[in-house]
């Protein structure tokens, strides 16, 4: 019997080349301005070898999903969970290779943190948050980078994390 293998050809062949670019692109230019905004730069840098790696593998996931699962849309938190999933796992923000400031050993997590606060928790058009709301999401995220940081993370437990969000801001609990 003849087994069927998935390749990165058959990948690229499926979503294309340029929006597999595209998406490399985008969170490249995301680390960078991340490495900008806390004036990191000298300090930190992007292998851009494992991040080729981080999209392909995100690419193959949601091949998979869209594929064998027969999933045609694919929903923003799995998007964002996937995506986070495995730049945790390949780690593309480095040190530089002398640096040895503490604050950069979780540069991956506190830029996952960012991305998820910005790219879903706020996105652009967001209304606000009264005071206390407010609060009550810089407590969620220092929860969320410190769970990114020490506890085990999969792919799963991001997406339902992110459904829990969004279930209980439009049901309010």
């Amino acid at each position: 019997m003849r087994e069927n293998y998935l390749s990165y050809g058959d990948v690229v062949n499926y979503f294309g080349k340029t929006r597999i670019a595209d998406r490399y692109k985008y969170i490249y230019d995301k680390m960078n301005e991340y490495i900008r905004a806390r004036n990191l730069e000298g300090k930190l840098y992007i292998h851009t070898g494992i991040l080729q790696q981080v999209i392909m593998d995100y690419f193959v996931d949601i091949f998979r999903l869209k594929e064998f699962h027969k999933v045609d849309r694919i929903d923003s938190s799995r998007i964002i969970a996937y995506e986070a999933y495995w730049i945790l796992r390949r780690k593309p923000i480095q040190a530089g290779p002398n640096e040895l400031d503490s604050r950069l050993v979780f540069a991956n997590e506190g830029f996952i943190t960012t991305l998820i606060a910005h790219e879903f928790l706020f996105p652009e058009g967001d209304t606000g948050f009264t005071e206390e709301e407010e609060e009550q999401m810089l407590n969620f995220l220092k929860q969320l980078n410190y769970h990114l940081k020490y506890r085990y993370v999969d792919k799963q437990n991001l997406e339902l994390m992110l459904l829990s969000y969004r279930t209980g801001k439009y049901l309010h609990l």
